[in-house]
């Protein structure tokens, strides 16, 4: 090419470029490209000098077929050659490559667009080329099809000084089409086209009109008809369009301008709001034709489904909007279009459930009251979605600024609020009054306002009273006083029962005016019982009047089958103990009858007992336990849990997985082997059903079944969805906080059916609520409405929830609260905001607070002080039954005292059946004196009371009057049983024995509600015999402190003839043991007049020398002498002085001491970490013992024991190890003895790993030594005797004076005591890990015996013979008095040791064949 002059390209060009069109595909891209890059470079195209003429000749001859496939790179250099041309001449390069476009590819076309932009803006006249027209016209011509501009291009080609004009060239359908192009807004702000183009308000009618065309059958018509455009642009246009315009339409300027903005031009723009453009900020410019209209399109014809704000936030800017300088917001008495006295229709309209009492007081000055008076204001707020208190406040304004306003012009609820004053009703006349009360009866049928149907009565003639009359006053009857009631003819009240059951404020005094006439005339109650809609109504009226009713029908049959039908299910829990034990009674023959159980009332199943059931086959069991599972349209079956073990007892073995057939509660004790697997997902839905509070906490049944749940559901992260939440249901009450806080938002549901919440559960549950992700939405755009969906969630929440919003404002203001008490205390439940409330109350009512207002406090009570209380009138039992609700949370002792004792100080009042039932677990707080009051007439007929608070005085108190009251019922022991078990706690041992040989099958709850003294004394039998079906309970319970520590004084063999496989932790005493084989030492020594025994055993010896007549002195070995004491770990001490006592302490870790005082003796023995303290008084001695978690206490009577627990005439002994306990008793004939005295003797045990022996004879006293590691001393003074031994690192003490003797030794872990007096004696020594004890009297024998690592030590009284004999490593050691023979013998490596009184011998053996006998 560099041959070719420039002047011959042409030329060159015109003959190669025909060539090239005609076989294009011999010709590739790289040389067509060089080609045309050779053209522009060298042909000078963009010269001046080369006309228009020939550049068109150029372009469309000599350049055309090297434009196919143009490379991206060098477009611009090909728009260069056309910068300078004419406007014809570019457009005509534009339209040659608009031909050539599928070849080019999608670069080069955005480079060719790139550059027809440029090219439009070069020069010194930007878009010069355009002339006149629309101006996307001559855009859409000069693009082609290279691509329009988007919305930035298109702007930045408007000269700022022309821009209106040109946009204004732009017709609405051609704005439609160039908005309507894909992706063409971008990130431009459109609101620049907007504003500068006239024709907006045209261009969005045209859009909403099409739009309604579109949406009819004339559509086709519609789309074809230019005038009707086409304007209907797509959503995300919509959407940016909206914040564009959105000033305009807030800011009409007349209601019609607003319309046509609202109704027209926005209709399809309205739904892309978004919580900016409904801010206040955004709001406070409009006007009030604006505002007005918003208001009105936002109540009636918006969605909120899919929108990212709601109502309340929408009404917040309202109530912002609406706050006025001076006079009300848009109302203008001089302004025809403002000044409508509908001011709330106007400018709050649909959103008035939004509107606070805050919000009234602030929108509308009381001087402009008249709005109030509005008849549209009035149907405005006849709206049951307003709150009862807002409408009750609005009430108030208008009363307060018009006294005279009629209440006939009340429409529909309005009527019905007791915010009216009762003048208003009061001041009707005759025909008036009853006008109001067809208007109250016709709109308030569900609501009762005593306050104005009393103020309604009294303007009536009362003389003549018949049924119509009744018919016609309706719940207005409730206004009646007990006076005018009882005026009434017994016959009209009969035949107006079905009126006078709907009303559902009688309170005691009426209804017992209604009921004593009706019982006058000898009217039946059993008729207006079984009326559905009296029952619905009296279940309404206070707990009292309930108790009252039930009364009268059980004083007119108390046959427990007809009380059982006469009285209905849903009053059941009504009918006295006395009265509901006959209904199991009752229940026990259907039991065993052929009746269909599933015909039984609620009532009835809840008789269900394992002794009620005790003759029916598993069959009618099985069908009666069916029967109590939940079914629609019946009342739950309230079952105990005892009730329910009992039926998971009897069904054991042959239950199916159809888990619906069983009451729900029940399937709380299945336990895992119950459920297979494959149906695990089933159990747990059953199960969501149970309330979890009805198992004993020490059952950890919630945390068992919840980690069976999350193994059955896959719950592994700690979060809980909305599936497993739905499947858990009532098992989510018992989650922790962490799980509450991190489960799907639906839990909320399941925890309304929760009965209570644990600290950290309600601060988790606001923190879900707080986060505003749950369908409730943000707390601050709560309103009453919110408050009544969250169900009884709301009795929780804590400041931290009601912080963000002023419902405590209705408390502030002392009319306020008077008028609506009821209302505030039943909604507030932030401990401080009621005391704020108790205080005001004083205040609002210096001279103190009536029986009535009382009533009202609800929880609020439990927040008073003793103070508060004191001016409180409590004449009423109305009044007492309110204050007494336990729904209302408990109350502290020293209060619910205070409240009792100010009811009975009332002339009249006393401690009778209703204050004893409404009083339940509080009279635990009375003194017994008060208790005393009580008779049994009162007791018997009452429901089953709680009090298990009581102490331990007031339950004897209890008892012995129930025990009065019931004593008619001694002899069915099953009826005695049931009335009398929630009171048994007061009863003494020799009660509870008598109820074990009667078959009453005591429940495990009321066996551990046992005074704990009582329980700790029955044996294995008894206890058998007083569970009796109930006994597996035991295994179900054992790790109740009650039960477990029942458990741990027993003997296993005792315990195994249950077959429970319960397991105790007491080591039962040895066998008498066999003497066994050498090597072993032995060394005894004796001297006249006196004894003394040595044993020794590595690694130290122990040696005891007496010589006579003076006393003994113990000694011990290196590194120092120790006399009646023991050296470390820990040291032992005994001493006695005649006719002193003799104590022994032991050091850490655990102490003994023993002291006694003639006539009788005292043995102490402790054992860590409990201490074991026994005491005993002439002529009897008692001995208490003590081991962990509980003390234990024993005493004993006749002749003279000290034991654990005796009864007479045998010994016992008694003896405390931590962890478990070692009992011994024995009764004679047989004998156990560790150590006999008679005139004074000595005994001494040794323990491994060294031996400690001490022996007197009479008259003189014996001091024993031990070596370290172990220490033992004992020292007696004549004529008594002490016996003391001790191991590491336990002590024993023993001490004896005359006449008895005492004898005491203790090993770690466990401890041992013995005491003798004559003419019994007792003795008791333990060993680790076990230990042996024997007590004996003559003349009967002891022998003792333990296996490795313990000792035995057995010592005789004449004519008896001792034996003892340990196993090793341990020593064995026996003494005796005159004239028996003593025998120890031990196996290696042993010692043994044995000593005698002359003229007695001692023998001691070691070898394999050795034996020992003894002589009974």
């Amino acid at each position: 090419m560099n041959v070719i002059s420039p002047g011959d390209l042409g030329t060159f060009f015109e003959e190669v470029s025909p060539s090239i069109q005609m076989h294009q595909e011999n010709f590739t891209q790289v040389v067509t490209s060089a080609l045309l890059q050779t053209a522009l470079d060298k042909a000078n195209l963009s010269s001046p000098s080369v006309s228009d003429q020939d550049y068109e000749l150029w372009l469309n001859t000599r350049l055309k077929p090297l434009l196919v496939n143009l490379p991206s790179d060098t477009v611009t250099l090909l728009f260069y050659t056309v910068s300078g041309r004419s406007c014809n001449t570019s457009q005509n390069m534009t339209s040659l490559l608009d031909t050539l476009r599928s070849t080019l590819s999608q670069t080069t076309q955005e480079e060719i667009k790139q550059n027809i932009y440029l090219l439009l803006q070069a020069g010194p006249t930007p878009i010069r080329c355009y002339q006149s027209g629309s101006f996307y016209v001559f855009l859409k011509s000069t693009f082609l099809n290279f691509g329009f501009p988007n919305v930035s291009m298109f702007m930045s080609l408007l000269p700022k000084e022309r821009k209106a004009e040109l946009l204004d060239t732009v017709s609405t359908t051609e704005l439609s089409q160039f908005l309507s192009q894909p992706n063409v807004i971008g990130d431009a702000d459109i609101c620049n086209i907007y504003s500068d183009y006239k024709k907006t308000p045209e261009f969005l009618e045209k859009a909403c009109f099409f739009s309604f065309f579109s949406n009819s059958h004339d559509y086709i018509i519609a789309k074809s008809t230019s005038s009707l455009g086409g304007e209907d642009v797509p959503d995300d246009v919509k959407s940016k369009t909206l914040p564009c315009v959105w000033h305009l339409a807030l800011s009409s300027k007349s209601r019609s301008d607003a319309g046509l903005w609202f109704d027209l031009r926005l209709k399809k723009y309205l739904r892309f709001l978004n919580k900016n453009l409904i801010s206040s900020t955004r709001v406070k410019i409009a006007s009030c034709f604006g505002f007005q209209k918003w208001v009105s399109v936002m109540g009636s014809n918006f969605t909120y489904n899919s929108s990212e704000f709601a109502k309340e936030d929408v009404y917040k800017s309202m109530s912002s909007y609406l706050i006025p300088d001076s006079v009300p917001k848009c109302y203008n008495a001089s302004d025809a279009e403002l000044n409508s006295k509908s001011w709330f229709v106007e400018n709050i309209g649909s959103f008035v459930p939004y509107v606070t009492v805050a919000d009234l007081d602030t929108f509308i000055p009381l001087s402009q009251g008249q709005f109030y008076e509005d008849p549209d204001n009035l149907k405005l707020f006849n709206n049951l979605a307003i709150s009862e208190t807002i409408r009750g406040y609005y009430i108030s304004l208008l009363f307060d600024y018009n006294p005279l306003f009629s209440v006939l012009m009340l429409p529909g609820s309005l009527l019905c609020s007791s915010n009216i004053p009762s003048s208003a009703f009061s001041s009707l006349n005759e025909a008036n009054t009853w006008a109001a009360i067809s208007a109250l009866r016709e709109s308030c049928n569900q609501t009762d306002n005593s306050e104005a149907n009393a103020a309604l009565v009294s303007n009536l003639n009362f003389e003549s009273v018949s049924v119509e009359t009744f018919q016609n006053l309706g719940t207005a009857c409730g206004g009646l006083s007990p006076g005018q009631l009882s005026s009434v003819p017994a016959p009209v009240l009969a035949s107006s029962l079905n009126i006078l059951g709907s009303v559902g404020t009688w309170n005691q005094e009426q209804a017992m005016a209604v009921i004593q006439a009706l019982r006058t005339s000898g009217f039946q109650l059993l008729n207006v019982g079984r009326d559905s809609v009296f029952v619905s109504n009296i279940l309404r009226a206070p707990p009292v009047v309930q108790e009252v009713f039930v009364q009268k029908i059980i004083s007119v049959d108390q046959s427990p089958a007809v009380v059982v039908q006469n009285v209905p299910d849903e009053m059941a829990t009504e009918i006295p103990l006395s009265i509901d034990l006959y209904a199991a009674m009752f229940f026990e023959s259907v039991s065993t009858t052929d009746f269909d159980t599933e015909e039984l009332s609620s009532s009835v199943l809840q008789g269900f007992t394992c002794a009620t059931v005790k003759k029916a086959s598993k069959t009618k069991v099985k069908n009666l336990v069916r029967s109590c599972r939940r079914r629609t349209g019946r009342s739950k079956v309230e079952l105990k849990e005892t009730q329910l073990t009992c039926m998971y007892n009897h069904l054991q073995g042959s239950l199916t997985q159809d888990f619906t057939e069983y009451p729900s509660d029940m399937l709380l004790y299945f336990n895992t082997k119950d459920v297979e697997k494959a149906n695990c997902r089933s159990y747990f839905t059953a199960i969501g059903a149970a309330d979890f509070s009805v198992p004993s906490s020490v059952l950890n049944k919630p945390e068992q079944i919840f980690s069976e749940a999350r193994s059955c559901l896959g719950i592994n992260d700690g979060k809980l969805s909305k599936d497993h939440v739905t499947v858990l249901g009532n098992l989510t009450c018992t989650l922790s906080s962490s799980y509450i806080e991190n489960s799907d938002p639906y839990i909320l549901e399941t925890l309304k059916s929760c009965k209570d919440f644990s600290a950290s559960q309600v601060a988790a549950i606001e923190t879900l609520l707080l986060s505003g992700k749950t369908s409730y939405g943000n707390v601050t755009s709560w309103n009453e409405e919110t408050l009544q969906n969250l169900g009884p969630l709301p009795l929780y929440f804590t400041m931290n929830t009601w912080g963000h919003f002023n419902i405590f404002d209705l408390c502030l203001d002392i009319p306020v609260l008077k008028d609506n008490l009821n209302a505030i205390c039943e909604k507030v439940d932030d401990n401080g905001f009621q005391t704020v409330i108790l205080r005001k109350l004083n205040e609002a009512y210096p001279a103190g607070v009536s029986d009535e207002n009382v009533q009202l406090l609800a929880s609020c009570s439990r927040q008073a002080t003793l103070d508060d209380i004191s001016k409180w009138n409590i004449t009423k039992i109305d009044t007492l039954t309110s204050l007494m609700n336990m729904d209302n949370g408990p109350w502290e002792a020293a209060k619910s005292n205070a409240i009792i004792t100010k009811y009975l100080s009332t002339p009249g009042n006393a401690l009778g059946t209703s204050e004893l039932n409404a009083i339940d677990s509080n009279l635990c707080a009375l003194n017994t004196t008060t208790l005393k009051t009580i008779t049994p007439d009162s007791f018997r007929n009452t429901k089953a009371l709680n009090v298990a608070s009581c102490s331990l005085e007031q339950k004897r108190v209890l008892y012995e009057i129930a025990n009065s009251s019931f004593s008619s019922y001694r002899d069915n022991p099953t009826a005695y049983f049931n009335l009398i078990k929630n009171y048994l706690g007061g009863a003494p041992l020799q009660d509870i024995q008598t109820l074990s040989t009667q078959n009453i099958s005591m429940d495990i709850n009321t066996f551990q509600s046992l005074d704990t003294n009582v329980i700790y004394n029955l044996s294995v039998s008894e206890v058998q015999n007083l569970l009796g079906s109930n006994v597996a309970d035991l295994k179900t319970f054992e790790n109740a402190t009650v039960v477990e520590t029942w458990i741990n004084l027993q003997k296993q063999s005792d315990l195994d003839t249950l077959g429970l496989g319960l397991t105790t932790t007491r080591v039962d005493p040895t066998n008498p043991p066999q003497l066994t084989n050498p090597p072993s030492n032995i060394t005894a020594s004796t001297s006249p007049l006196s004894n003394a025994t040595a044993t020794t055993s590595p690694p130290s010896n122990i040696t005891a020398s007496t010589s006579p007549p003076s006393n003994i002195t113990a000694t011990t070995s290196p590194p120092s002498n120790i006399t009646a004491s023991t050296s470390p770990p820990s040291n032992i001490t005994a001493s006695t002085s005649p006719p002193s006592n003799a104590t022994a302490t032991t050091n850490p870790p655990s102490n003994i001491t023993a002291t006694t005082s003639p006539p009788s003796n005292i043995t102490a023995t402790t054992s860590p970490p409990s201490n074991i303290t026994a005491t005993t008084s002439p002529s009897s001695n008692i001995t208490a013992s003590t081991s962990p978690p509980s003390n234990i206490t024993a005493s004993t009577n006749l002749p003279s024991n000290i034991t654990a627990s005796t009864n007479p005439p045998s010994n016992a002994t008694a003896s405390t190890n931590p962890p478990s306990n070692i009992t011994t008793s024995t009764n004679p004939p047989s004998n156990i003895t560790a150590s006999t005295n008679p005139p004074s003797n000595a005994t001494a045990s040794t323990n491994p790993p060294s031996n400690a022996t001490a022996t007197t004879n009479p008259p003189l006293n014996i001091t024993a030594s031990t070596n370290p590691p172990s220490n033992a001393t004992a020292s007696t003074n004549p004529p008594s005797n002490a016996t003391a031994t001790t191991n590491p690192p336990s002590n024993a003490t023993a001490s004896t004076n005359p006449p008895s003797n005492a004898t005491a030794t203790t090993n770690p872990p466990s401890n041992a005591t013995a005491t003798t007096n004559p003419p019994s004696n007792a003795t008791a020594t333990t060993n680790p890990p076990s230990n042996a004890t024997a007590t004996t009297n003559p003349p009967s024998n002891a022998t003792a015996s333990t296996n490795p690592p313990s000792n035995a030590t057995a010592s005789a009284n004449p004519p008896s013979n001792a034996t003892a004999s340990t196993n090793p490593p341990s020593n064995a050691t026996a003494s005796t008095n005159p004239p028996s023979n003593i025998t120890a013998s031990t196996n290696p490596p042993s010692n043994a040791t044995a000593s005698t009184n002359p003229p007695s011998n001692s023998t001691s053996t070691s070898g394999k064949c050795a034996q020992s006998t003894d002589i009974f």
